[in-house]
């Protein structure tokens, strides 16, 4: 009887150590989750405005206001998009090169 007794504590300890363990497993997993979407959402965000920002680039040569489509140019309209665009159109007003 005192065996069956200790081996029904033990159980319950067990039981109650697995539920702490499982919601803390829960929350971990939820936490890493909304960080994901985040994640996704701003680098969503990031793709769009690159995509926009070399297509205007083309367009732009395309219609004969030359920017050259050289390493240095692409790198900047990637990194900012139509904010490097509208940089470099400003740089080239100025009459600055890269």
């Amino acid at each position: 009887m005192v065996l069956v007794s200790a081996a029904n504590s033990t159980a319950q300890q067990v039981t109650s150590v697995l539920s702490a363990s499982s919601i803390t497993t829960i929350i971990i997993a939820v936490i890493l989750i909304v960080i994901a979407v985040l994640i996704i959402v701003k680098l969503k965000k990031f793709v769009i405005n690159t995509i926009l920002g070399l297509a205007v680039l083309l367009i732009l040569n395309f219609f004969g206001f030359t920017l050259p489509l050289d390493f240095i140019n692409i790198i900047i309209t990637a990194v900012l998009g139509l904010l490097g665009v509208g940089l470099l159109i400003i740089l080239k007003i100025l009459g600055v090169v890269l």
